[in-house]
């Protein structure tokens, strides 16, 4: 039995790194420190290279909208990043999603505001977000090597998001003939994270509460939650995605959420299983 879980591990993760393999060969310089990686045809993670390759979801719906999950840390970024998506996507409508409180969930909020784009968060982000915003601009200026970064980052204005929904229950919108799924399965990176699914393309965004492969901790756990981070990052099993995107580094699929539950278990102390 033993060999058999090793040998379903193993095929699991070379399936995994054929898949990313094969959508990293899409990647595309568009500015400084920025890529975009295309997915399908109008889907696209961009991705900031300077700092933990952070990643960003854009997706062309096919009511001509632009869905974004989640953002960069700073507005100048951000900022090229939007540039690129009108030009690239020319769409009629902008829509972003923080997916949660940390500046790798909220930092383009800035930009958002100033170019017109609709902001969405839980109201459980919004809460988090109010309290903790300017200590962690003024904390992750300080930790941030690269010098225009960290001056980028403390010049960010914090802005909440527009809208606000109920994390307890999943969020459905219809662009044409194609669904998005906004879904929280409970605490695990924070308190607030939330997930984007695509269920036509079969795509996860699943933010910073996802690890790629080739990290092997939970990152920072400074707002986790422990003892729900397993059977939350589990819950994700149910959408059975074919390509799996985490906040930070390589795409790839389910085989990151199976991954996450590994560093999940291992994080987790023995006084609280």
């Amino acid at each position: 039995m033993l060999q058999l879980i090793k040998i379903f591990n193993f095929t699991l993760l070379l399936s995994a790194l054929v898949s990313c393999s094969s959508i990293q060969k899409n990647e595309t310089s568009i500015g400084l420190n920025l890529v975009s990686i295309k997915i399908s045809e109008n889907t696209f993670v961009v991705r900031d290279t300077s700092f933990y390759n952070t990643n960003v979801l854009v997706a062309k719906m096919p009511d001509e909208t632009v869905l974004i999950a989640s953002s960069m840390y700073d507005t100048v970024t951000t900022n090229k990043m939007i540039t690129w998506i009108k030009r690239k996507l020319s769409p009629k409508k902008i829509i972003a999603i923080n997916t949660h409180f940390h500046a790798d969930g909220t930092g383009g909020n800035e930009a958002y505001h100033n170019n017109g784009i609709e902001i969405w968060s839980s109201n459980q982000t919004k809460d988090l977000y109010s309290k903790r915003a300017d200590s962690m601009r003024s904390s992750l200026a300080k930790f941030v090597k690269d010098e225009r970064l960290s001056k980028n980052i403390l010049k960010r204005k914090n802005l909440p998001a527009h809208k606000f929904f109920d994390s307890k229950q999943d969020l459905k919108w219809k662009f044409g003939d194609e669904e998005v799924i906004i879904s929280y399965p409970g605490p695990a990176h924070t308190k607030d994270n939330i997930v984007v699914f695509l269920p036509k393309q079969k795509i996860l965004f699943g933010g910073c509460l996802l690890r790629a492969l080739n990290w092997k901790s939970l990152g920072n756990t400074n707002d986790a939650d422990l003892n729900n981070y397993y059977n939350s990052t589990e819950k994700l099993l149910a959408f059975n995605p074919e390509v799996v995107i985490p906040g930070h580094g390589a795409i790839g699929n389910k085989t990151l959420i199976i991954h996450t539950m590994n560093l999940a278990k291992r994080a987790t102390p023995k006084d609280r299983l």
